[in-house]
């Protein structure tokens, strides 16, 4: 996007092993932060700011439904899952405790295991959509599985509890 006063500046991803740095070495551009940073309330970097200020907006959920960075995390958590644990209830319970800090309720368990056994259904009727959405090489392992883990763990990265610091 551009967003420069000059519109003579343009946010590129970057490449190699820069491209999974820690957010806190991305560069910073004064005149125009990232987007993302814009969306999830960046202080201005023009003056001192003792107080971060909290908003709850959509454009931030849809910024962690479709942004690139949301959608690899969500494909690595989900990998990370099926390689440590070998039932969907330990990976459940696991998953939501990372993410929320907080036990996993019984209505929140039934909730989430009737959309995992949903995607489940859904990628195995869409094999392709699978392949493409888990980010796995044909080879690589059950694109099924790794694709409804993938958006299970995207509607946990995109809960209140993880999002919002108070």
């Amino acid at each position: 996007a551009e967003l420069s006063y000059a519109n003579n500046f343009k946010w590129n991803t970057s490449k190699g092993e820069d491209r999974y740095r820690r957010g806190l070495y991305t560069f910073f551009k004064r005149t125009s932060p990232h987007p993302t940073l814009i969306t999830f309330d960046c202080p201005d970097s023009n003056t001192s700011s003792l107080r971060r200020s909290i908003s709850n907006t959509p454009l931030q959920a849809l910024i962690t439904l479709n942004n690139r960075v949301f959608q690899e995390a969500s494909q690595n958590f989900a990998k990370e899952l099926l390689i440590q644990f070998h039932s969907d209830n330990e990976r459940l319970q696991w998953a939501y405790q990372k993410v929320t800090t907080k036990t996993l309720d019984a209505d929140s368990k039934a909730q989430l295991q009737q959309l995992l056994q949903e995607l489940k259904a859904w990628f195995k009727e869409n094999p392709n959509e699978a392949q493409a959405y888990s980010g796995l090489k044909a080879t690589d392992g059950d694109p099924v599985s790794t694709a409804a883990w993938t958006g299970l763990s995207r509607v946990l990265l995109n809960l209140d509890a993880f999002l919002t610091r108070e």
